[in-house]
């Protein structure tokens, strides 16, 4: 059985950051989290994506097995 866990998942080369969509909600606030790490939050508090800056440093965070 296959799961899709995220709607896209992005790269921008100059600013060197990743983001994941994980839904398509309005994004009502962000957390900030550890490791260059930022997380979008609905009003629901479900996750709308998640941001990781510097993203060749946190390989380890998004690259595959």
């Amino acid at each position: 059985m296959n799961t899709k866990l995220f709607e896209q998942v992005s790269y921008d080369s100059e600013a060197n950051a990743c983001y994941i969509t994980v839904s398509n909600r309005k994004i009502t606030h962000t957390l900030e989290g550890e490791q260059d790490c930022w997380v979008d939050v609905a009003e629901d508090g479900s996750v709308v994506g998640i941001e990781i800056m510097n993203a060749n440093l946190h390989y380890d965070l998004i690259g595959s097995s």
